[in-house]
């Protein structure tokens, strides 16, 4: 994430995965990178994450997204973006019958 762990979103997420049964500490472990304005960490981190063999990575920007992507093939991502379309990092098709 670009920011650190106090902001209150964050917290928000950590009480609703609580309320769904994830404590931390108990049956859930959260590694958290902060990379601020070091965008030059966010690949390092990225790999850190892969190495730690975790879940899923929760990753806060289009820069920490692509890093994700190129770090792993299997891992699932949870992208949180403005707009993800825009940043190119989905891409919206349809198929036709």
């Amino acid at each position: 994430m670009p920011f650190p762990r106090d902001v209150p979103w964050i917290a928000h997420l950590l009480d609703e995965l609580s309320h769904r049964g994830f404590t931390e500490g108990q049956n859930l472990t959260v590694y958290y990178r902060d990379f601020g304005l070091r965008r030059h960490m966010v690949s390092q981190y990225a790999a850190e994450l892969v190495k730690a063999q975790v879940d899923i990575i929760n990753a806060g920007g289009g820069v920490a997204i692509r890093a994700a992507q190129q770090a792993t093939k299997t891992i699932p991502i949870l992208g949180i973006t403005d707009n993800m379309v825009q940043e190119g990092l989905v891409v919206i098709w349809s198929r036709r019958d």
